[in-house]
């Protein structure tokens, strides 16, 4: 039984002449239609293909974000436990700083008022009657004391002899 035209779907038909040519195909509305099928699900093949990749490549990438945040977040509390160490030692020693102010404000206070106390004790009158009725002391005059020209100074080291005019 010989086929219809239309039902041989889409073989090739050579044309004749004298040498062999490219084939031409012979499209029917339907064969149209099927290949239009055919490209558009090979299009939302491909375009699902895409999509699964980029899917796959953003989970990737989700990690690389989760990795970098879990490494930031770290990052920023052992920063905030330094500076909570650090501030602590701080306030540490301000307390110590004050804590021995005050206690070198009290010995101050204490080395004062004993000092007050041995000048009040002090009888001088007594020292000058002492030295000079038992050890034969007196007041010098003009003429035994001699000027000395030296650096001011809080205490005097002698180099030379001091003069005698």
């Amino acid at each position: 039984m010989r086929k219809k035209y239309s039902e041989l779907d889409h073989y090739d038909k050579y044309i004749e002449g004298n040498t062999v040519k490219k084939q031409e195909k012979v499209w029917e509305p339907q064969h149209w239609e099927e290949e239009e099928r055919r490209r558009q699900r090979s299009k939302r093949h491909a375009w699902q293909r895409e999509i699964e990749q980029e899917r796959k490549r953003s989970r990737a990438f989700s990690f690389i974000q989760a990795g970098l945040l879990l490494g930031a977040v770290g990052g920023l509390l052992l920063c905030t436990k330094n500076y909570l160490e650090i501030k602590s030692d701080i306030n540490k020693n301000n307390r110590t700083a004050a804590a021995l102010e005050q206690q070198y404000q009290e010995l101050a206070e204490q080395n004062d008022a004993r000092e007050t106390e041995i000048e009040s004790s002090i009888d001088y009158d007594a020292i000058r009657e002492y030295a000079m009725n038992n050890l034969g002391m007196s007041y010098p005059k003009k003429s035994q004391v001699l000027a000395y020209d030296g650096v001011e100074s809080e205490y005097v080291r002698q180099n030379a002899e001091i003069p005698k005019e």
